[in-house]
């Protein structure tokens, strides 16, 4: 039996010496693999910096209180300045007059601002509602002290389109002209 020597077969040298049906992949570039490895970190600096800030509260519903005075009308009115979609939120205002109040107390809300965040009935019940399409006018009974609070049932409409909703709460005088005005905003996330 004779005994038959076989040698290696020497690697090819370059990329033109390769067989077309050969399985090894080239190296990738090392300024490619360098992006990619950039790519990736910034992407877990994001995921991580988005997990942080839900831990500490920063992506939840914030409140705030916008207050105006003007005519002899203190007003108040507290709300989400930042909400999302299919949670509760507070929507209350409370207005003071000093001496009382001579009669029924009239409050005009824009209705966009109602129907974006879902307010409903408000407490105490009004003694009337009007619309004409852009505002909602309550009319409440008087309170026996000088100090008059209105809360609504509101949740963030959970089809709400993420961005920004502005309101002006304004109470009418006795002229039938707004006596003071406060502005506010929500911003409703995804």
């Amino acid at each position: 039996m004779a005994i038959q020597a076989t040698r290696p077969r020497p690697e090819p040298t370059s990329d033109t010496e390769r067989s077309p049906s050969s399985t090894v992949p080239t190296a990738p570039a090392f300024r490619r693999v360098r992006r990619a490895q950039w790519g990736r970190r910034l992407l877990l600096a994001l995921i991580v910096a988005i997990v942080v800030a839900g831990l500490v509260g920063l992506l939840g519903i914030r409140t705030r209180t916008a207050e105006s005075s003007a005519n002899g009308y203190d007003v108040q009115v507290h709300y989400a300045s930042i909400g999302r979609p299919g949670v509760p939120v507070p929507l209350d205002v409370q207005i003071q007059h000093d001496g009382g109040f001579n009669g029924p107390i009239t409050l005009a809300v824009p209705s966009s601002y109602l129907a974006s965040v879902d307010a409903q009935s408000p407490q105490p019940d009004p003694t009337s509602a009007t619309s004409d399409g852009d505002l909602v006018v309550f009319q409440f009974n008087p309170p026996p002290s000088d100090t008059f609070g209105v809360s609504w049932q509101a949740q963030v409409d959970s089809a709400a389109n993420p961005g920004r909703r502005e309101a002006t709460f304004a109470v009418i005088g006795d002229d039938g002209n707004p006596a003071v005005g406060v502005s506010i905003r929500t911003w409703v996330l995804p």
